[in-house]
C-alpha cells in the first residue's frame, strides 16, 4: 500500500471521527448551547438532574444567560415531529423557573403567550397524540407564571433542596421519561383515576352512614355462674 493511500485512509478516519462528535463540535457552538441541545434531544430519556442543575447555574451568568434563553425559545418553536424538543424544553423551563435566576422568571412572564400557545400543541405519531405531555407541561408552567405567590413558594422550596441535586441524574431521567409515556395513556389514566375516586367516595359515604357496632365488654361479675355437679360415683 502506497504512502498516498495510507494518508487518504487516515484522513477519512479523522473526518469520520469529527462527524461523530456532532455538529456542535464542528461549528464550535457555545458550551451552554451544546448542553441544552443534549438535554433536549430526541432521545426517549429526559434531561438528567445534572443537566438541569448545569443549565440552572448557567442562567446566573451574564454571558451565558442570553445564549441559554435564545436556544430555549428556539426549541419551543420546533415542528411537531420534534415534539420531544418542545416537551424537554418545557421541562427545562420548569426547572429554570424554580432554580434559575430571577431574569428567567421575568422573561418567561413577559412571553407567557408563547407558552400558552403550546397548550394547544398536537402531533400524531403512530396514530397516537403525543402532544398530551406538551400541553400538560405548558399548562403547569402557565399556572405557575400567573400565580406569584405559588411561584415564590416553589422557588423557596427549590432553594432549600438545592443541595440535593447531586446524584439524582438517573432518578430524574427515569422520572422525565415517565412523563413521555404519560402522553400515550394520559386519557386512560385520568378516567381510571376518576373511577377510583368515585368508588373511594362511595365507600366513604357508606362507612359514614353505617353505624359502628361496638362489641359489648363482659365483666367477670356479669358472666353466668356455671353450676358444677359434685356427685361422687
Amino acid at each position: 500500500q502506497s504512502t498516498g493511500d495510507c494518508n487518504t485512509t487516515h484522513m477519512q478516519s479523522f473526518v469520520s471521527s469529527v462527524i461523530k462528535k456532532g455538529k456542535s463540535t464542528v461549528l464550535r457552538e457555545p458550551e451552554v448551547v451544546v448542553q441544552f441541545k443534549q438535554a433536549t434531544s430526541n432521545k426517549k430519556l429526559g434531561p438528567t438532574g445534572t443537566q438541569l442543575r448545569t443549565l440552572a447555574e448557567a442562567s446566573f451568568s451574564y454571558e451565558q444567560y442570553p445564549l441559554l434563553m435564545n436556544i430555549l425559545w428556539k426549541r419551543l418553536n420546533d415542528s411537531g415531529k420534534n415534539w420531544r424538543h418542545v416537551h424537554k424544553s418545557l421541562l427545562v423551563m420548569d426547572s429554570l423557573l424554580r432554580n434559575g435566576s430571577e431574569r428567567v422568571v421575568t422573561e418567561c412572564q413577559a412571553r407567557i403567550v408563547e407558552v400558552r400557545t403550546l397548550m394547544e400543541f398536537r402531533y400524531l405519531e403512530d396514530n397516537r397524540d403525543v402532544g398530551t405531555a406538551v400541553r400538560e407541561r405548558a399548562r403547569i408552567i402557565v399556572e405557575l407564571l400567573k400565580d406569584e405567590k405559588l411561584l415564590k413558594a416553589e422557588r423557596k422550596k427549590a432553594h432549600k433542596n438545592r443541595g440535593k441535586w447531586v446524584g439524582m441524574g438517573y432518578e430524574q431521567s427515569q422520572y422525565m421519561d415517565s412523563l413521555y409515556h404519560a402522553s400515550f395513556n394520559h386519557s386512560n389514566s385520568s378516567s381510571n383515576t376518576d373511577t377510583s375516586s368515585s368508588k373511594a367516595d362511595t365507600t366513604k359515604k357508606r362507612s359514614a352512614s353505617s353505624p359502628v357496632r361496638k362489641k359489648k365488654s363482659v365483666n367477670a361479675k356479669d358472666k353466668p355462674i356455671q353450676k358444677t355437679n359434685n356427685n361422687n360415683n
